[in-house]
């Protein structure tokens, strides 16, 4: 073995091998670690926009949640009106019912009134029809024929009849009305 710059010895060789190693190593593990601190400052500010995103988002909820729990509040508020205003309906709906039974009973007394008073009526009329037949025959016979015939005065005739019928309720002007009529009658025929 000489001492030739091309032959090393194994010791030397490996020690040289080890710190061209050693040195490429070191490189890449400062290169490592640049990129590892290069991630770790990406990381570390995605952690605090992550973090701030996180605080936003619960600030935001917090924020919907106790806006939705007023908003709750509220509806519930509206509801209890709604309750008390529906009782309220009811209840006047059932004054009402009650109301309008009343009315329709007293309808169907006024009716039954009213057919009483019109069953009277033409039970006068009759009355004084056959008061005025029974007085227009004591009139003189030449006064019956005669075209244009004159009936004694209503007045006259409405005494007659009270005096003859002393309950009735028959009215002076109900006289007058049937003695237009008789007299239209007598005319038309």
């Amino acid at each position: 073995m000489s001492d030739s710059p091309e032959l090393l010895k194994p010791n030397e060789v490996t020690d040289k091998e080890l710190q061209n190693e050693l040195g490429n190593l070191s490189s890449e593990l400062q290169d490592e670690n640049q990129r590892l601190l290069i991630e770790l400052g990406n990381l570390t500010a995605e952690n605090q926009k992550v973090r701030a995103d996180y605080a936003a988002l619960l600030e935001s909820s917090t924020h919907v949640t106790n806006k939705l729990r007023e908003e709750m509040q509220e509806l519930r508020s509206q509801l209890e009106k709604e309750k008390t205003r529906v009782e309220e309906i009811w209840e006047e709906l059932s004054d009402t019912e009650q109301a309008l039974a009343e009315v329709r009973s007293e309808n169907s007394e006024l009716k039954k009134t009213c057919d009483e008073l019109r069953s009277e009526l033409v039970g006068r009329e009759k009355d004084l029809a056959v008061a005025l037949a029974a007085l227009t025959e004591n009139l003189e016979p030449e006064k019956k024929s005669a075209p244009g015939v004159e009936f004694p005065e209503a007045a006259k005739i409405y005494n007659q009849f009270k005096a003859q019928n002393p309950k009735t309720k028959t009215t002076y002007k109900e006289v007058v009305d049937i003695l237009a009529r008789v007299q239209a009658m007598i005319e038309e025929s």
